[in-house]
């Protein structure tokens, strides 16, 4: 199997992983010491603590469909804009279900060494997205 690029890694992180609820593409694209920091200042570190958060947030939008709008590689890096849309109706995000429909968009910048995600770092209006759900 050859290394998988930047763009290519990206690709499937925004499309297949998150769509596909792929764990185990998951692990492939995430190396086992990756470091994360999410909108907030929540980190992590690791595949295991990626889909924790993501388990989470699947059960608080179990329709969640991630699409990938826009990226741009260079080197070892990718930065990618991305839109999220599904209904907020499972408990989760810090309230009750709101069961409406939610949007949201985010940029990613990701560093891939040998065909993994080694660090990744979020940018996206969780502060709207909590407001609109009733959270805050």
């Amino acid at each position: 199997m050859s290394i998988r690029t930047p763009s290519e890694v990206g690709r499937l992180w925004f499309g297949d992983m998150w769509n596909k609820r792929d764990t185990d593409l998951l692990r492939e694209l995430m190396a086992p010491d990756a470091t994360g920091i999410f909108e907030g200042g929540r980190t992590m570190t690791g595949p295991d603590d990626f889909i924790a958060f993501q388990r989470e947030f699947l059960e608080a939008v179990p329709d969640l469909k991630v699409e990938l709008l826009k990226s741009v590689s260079e080197g070892d890096e990718i930065c990618v804009h991305w839109r999220g849309t599904g209904n907020h109706c499972g408990p989760g995000l810090g309230c009750p279900p709101s069961n409406k429909d939610i949007e949201f968009e985010g940029v990613t910048w990701l560093t891939v060494k040998n065909g993994q995600i080694v660090a990744g770092q979020d940018f996206w209006n969780q502060g709207g997205l909590m407001q609109h759900v009733g959270a805050v």
